[in-house]
């Protein structure tokens, strides 16, 4: 790598940590600043895709703002046909000049951004780009919600009591089947909270998630019975460490369409908070279109830290999303009606 392609790296690098921090201020770690460099190490080379755009901008010096298109599908975990485009945005919030920037270059690619597929991931400090992007063909499809397992637990009941003829027990291996099956029904039905779960190459990531959890000693995955029979699942994929460089967990949760409004999930993150205590999760992640589970998770004390983006038609307007109470306190900015 050549020395002018080192110091745009390391710049990158800098506002992406310098981004996040605002949002995840325990980002300090040594392994989060190397992931930082490595999604910049990351960018830099997309950019020299022929068919993508890469545009920067610089002001004292740095790097303050970047727009990113680039032929691809942004779920790294999937692989899918067709007409497939990701979008990177980096911009420091609180330089007018630097949205004003983005702002331009948004404006300046509309003819691309609306002639493909597009999705991507944007910092909910970037909300004000927000209309820009749905100007584009591009609007929020879900969000990313962090919690702290210290102060969760401070909000779960000392017991969790489950209602009559509700039972919980760890996955076995005899339940996968039934359970991939659930998924993909429940999914497949309602694809607008999380249209790849129901993908082939998602539920085989998911069968070996629960036969891993099937030879641990304490579990992370779990079945909710009724009448000996499985009506629902929640679960954990636990990363030691996780890009922030500590230990975290993202949680699925799952039931057939007779046992949903009832409640049940709430009982199921109480129930994952447990376990997340017991084992000494930092952070809990999700990523999620459910009103139900951004009202549970505001409960529990998460907040709303990225936007995933896409050009695919909405089910929900932007302002199912911005409602959400809890944004990090390094959002000083936030939209007129939240308090």
């Amino acid at each position: 790598m050549k020395s002018s392609q080192r110091k745009l790296v390391n710049e990158i690098a800098a506002l992406r940590a310098k981004c996040m921090k605002r949002q995840v201020p325990e980002a300090t770690t040594r392994i989060f600043c190397s992931s930082c460099r490595k999604e910049a190490t990351g960018i830099l080379k997309s950019a020299e895709d022929p068919q993508g755009v890469f545009e920067s901008f610089r002001s004292n010096g740095s790097v303050r703002a970047l727009v990113m298109l680039k032929p691809g599908i942004a779920y790294s975990f999937l692989k899918l046909k067709g007409n497939h485009w990701q979008f990177k945005i980096l911009c420091d919030w609180e330089d007018p000049d630097a949205l004003a920037w983005t702002r331009t270059m948004l404006a300046k690619h509309r003819t691309l951004l609306k002639s493909h597929e597009f999705a991507g991931f944007m910092d909910a400090g970037l909300w004000s780009l927000l209309p820009d992007l749905k100007r584009c063909g591009i609007s929020i499809e879900a969000v990313s919600l962090i919690g702290r397992t210290k102060l969760a637990i401070k909000k779960c009941p000392t017991s969790i009591v489950w209602p009559s003829g509700y039972f919980v027990r760890r996955v076995q291996k005899k339940d996968i089947r039934e359970l991939l099956s659930l998924m993909r029904t429940e999914f497949r039905r309602n694809p607008q909270f999380g249209w790849f779960v129901s993908h082939p190459q998602f539920l085989k990531m998911a069968r070996d998630g629960f036969l891993k959890d099937c030879k641990r000693k304490r579990p992370f995955e779990f079945v909710v019975i009724v009448n000996r029979k499985i009506v629902g699942h929640f679960g954990a994929h636990v990363t030691n460490p996780h890009g922030f460089g500590y230990k975290s967990a993202s949680i699925g949760i799952g039931f057939k369409r007779e046992h949903q409004g009832r409640g049940l999930s709430r009982l199921c993150y109480q129930e994952a908070v447990k376990v997340f205590s017991r084992e000494r999760v930092k952070f809990f992640m999700g990523v999620t279109a459910q009103p139900a589970v951004m009202k549970i998770g505001a409960e529990l004390g998460r907040e709303l830290i990225s936007f995933n983006m896409s050009s695919r038609k909405p089910y929900f307007t932007n302002d199912c999303f911005l409602k959400y109470p809890i944004w990090p306190k390094g959002i000083k900015v936030r939209p007129k009606y939240l308090k």
